[in-house]
């Protein structure tokens, strides 16, 4: 075989078997993050799962939650939400 043959040959093999690397031990692979239970909740996925506007939700229920906070990130814990709506909620009563 010629250089420019070995070169062709060797281009096709390299296009058929793409590059794959190996898991690395040292590095734990991520779990899917739709099976990873949610423990707090950002401003807006907290005020829509209360039926809010971000802005009803900072203006009438984010000053009664504890938050976390870091940098410019505001994380609800999820159990913040269920005390509050705990507290919140009024017992109707029969008419």
């Amino acid at each position: 075989m010629s250089g420019d043959n070995i070169t062709k040959g060797v281009k096709s093999t390299i296009s058929q078997h793409p590059r794959q690397t190996p898991a690395s031990p040292s590095r734990p692979q991520r779990e899917n993050a739709a099976n990873v239970p949610r423990l707090a909740l950002t401003k807006a996925e907290a005020a829509a799962s209360l039926g809010l506007s971000v802005d009803s939700f900072e203006r009438h229920v984010q000053p009664e939650l504890r938050l976390v906070r870091r940098g410019r990130l505001v994380l609800v814990p999820a159990a913040e939400l269920s005390r509050w709506l705990e507290r919140n909620a009024a017992l109707t009563l029969a008419s």
